[in-house]
């Protein structure tokens, strides 16, 4: 019985790291992209505006980030992650409800102040590269961000 358990947890695992690599590689594609069309030989950190809701483990997106890196102008560059609350508006008073990723879990989005059910998603599923952080050297003329 105990064996069914640790297979199901080792499942989770191996999903969990699924789920960072797929976000993590196009990630490390698009800013080597970036640092290429624009000249840049070395990166010193690419800066991530990442949304809550994604549910990203820091520890399995910098393990990808340094392996997806590797041989690109971000091999050594500091991944430098920004964490954008869950947060909703209530349509009807305009209060602001904000979650983390684990108070949202199964959290309702009734306003608070209101009681309405009414509400939009105003953060939260960010994704995206907020810039790239490098050292100009006298060929490199401009900054990508």
């Amino acid at each position: 019985m105990n064996d069914y358990f640790e297979q199901k947890k080792e499942q989770k695992g191996a999903l969990r790291r699924m789920h960072e690599l797929s976000v993590v590689y196009p990630i490390v594609k698009m800013a080597s992209k970036i640092a290429a069309s624009n000249g840049i030989e070395h990166v010193a950190a690419v800066r991530l505006a990442v949304g809550e809701m994604h549910d990203l483990q820091d520890e399995w997106v910098i393990k990808y980030y340094k392996k997806f890196s590797a041989g690109t102008p971000l091999e050594g560059s500091e991944l430098k992650m920004r964490r954008i609350p869950i947060v909703y508006r209530c349509k009807r008073c305009g209060h602001e409800l904000s979650f983390t990723h684990f108070e949202f879990a199964g959290a309702e989005t009734v306003c608070t102040a209101c009681g309405s059910p009414e509400t939009d998603l105003v953060s939260g599923r960010e994704l995206q590269i907020e810039g790239l952080e490098f050292h100009r050297s006298e060929n490199q003329a401009g900054s990508p961000t």
